[in-house]
């Protein structure tokens, strides 16, 4: 699905989509942001909505990158690790790569908080559904993750401690 995806879509219209859902991806960090009473961050998401909602055309340009707004990143499950819920066991989700039972549970309110957006930009169920299947096609083709690329017979282990570690900072960020 993604070659054929890559192969019919011209790479500006990629990167507009894939810019178009990072703006969703921004307010549901500016929420999270503000679960986790983060000012600071909560501040910069609002900043790039705005900027990109506006002059971005719906978020189908990042002009609040050029504009040198940072990018902050924060989802349901590291506001759940900073209210003390402990990530517990490693998971490995098909199609979106590692994970923790944490962060999975934690994938639910973010993908309804997404739903929400999305449905309040687009009205039209028909359109909804398919923004929803390329948002899904979006995001498999900017996961990076891939099994049995590093020919190493202890890529498992090395990925799960990469992706605990990785976390954990997030978290404490």
């Amino acid at each position: 699905i993604i070659r054929g995806y890559e192969w019919i879509m011209p790479t500006v219209a990629q990167k507009g989509v894939h810019n178009f859902f990072e703006n969703i991806v921004d307010m549901r960090t500016l929420v999270n942001s503000l679960l986790q009473l983060a000012p600071e961050k909560a501040a910069r998401s609002a900043g790039r909505v705005l900027v990109n909602s506006t002059v971005g055309l719906l978020g189908l340009f990042d002009v609040a990158t050029t504009m040198g707004i940072p990018q902050p990143s924060e989802d349901f499950g590291q506001t759940l690790g900073r209210w003390g819920v402990g990530a517990g066991p490693y998971l490995v989700l098909p199609a979106l790569g590692p994970s923790t039972l944490r962060d999975g549970i934690g994938l639910i309110p973010d993908l309804m908080l997404t739903a929400a957006i999305q449905e309040n930009i687009i009205t039209n169920d028909d359109a909804n559904l398919g923004a929803t299947a390329l948002n899904l096609i979006d995001t498999r083709k900017t996961v990076p993750f891939r099994y049995y690329e590093t020919g190493s017979a202890f890529e498992y282990e090395t990925l799960r401690w990469l992706y605990m570690t990785k976390r954990e900072l997030d978290i404490e960020k």
